[in-house]
């Protein structure tokens, strides 16, 4: 019969993955060089996952600073225009770097956080 922390841990729910060729080569290769099983490395690989369980803005949060990106990015753009037309002059350098940081940001806002959902 079994006891109470045997219960506790025991794992009832399972799911099946499916890999392509290449992503199964990859796991396999972590298997090898971590001594883990691939369920093993699957859940080390989401849990331990900071940015995914504790993101640093809500979805709503995002969307809002998207929008404000892309006016920031529409007003640039005007800017851009304006200096390639020869109107304004001595900008293109400040304008090359403040494209720069919007790029940037937008880059670091899809790539590097999760989004927490409400």
């Amino acid at each position: 019969m079994e006891n109470a922390v045997e219960k506790k841990n025991k794992r009832l729910p399972a799911s099946c993955v499916r890999f392509t060729e290449n992503e199964f080569k990859r796991i396999q290769k972590m298997k090898t060089a971590l001594g883990l099983s691939i369920p093993d490395i699957l859940k080390q690989n989401t849990f331990n996952r900071f940015d995914l369980e504790n993101p640093l803005f809500t979805r709503e949060d995002a969307d809002r600073i998207i929008a404000e990106l892309k006016r920031i990015g529409n007003n640039l753009n005007q800017i851009a225009h304006k200096i390639n037309s020869g109107l304004m002059t001595g900008w293109s350098q400040s304008f090359n770097g403040i494209l720069a940081e919007v790029v940037n940001l937008r880059h670091q806002m899809g790539v590097n956080r999760g989004v927490r959902k409400n």
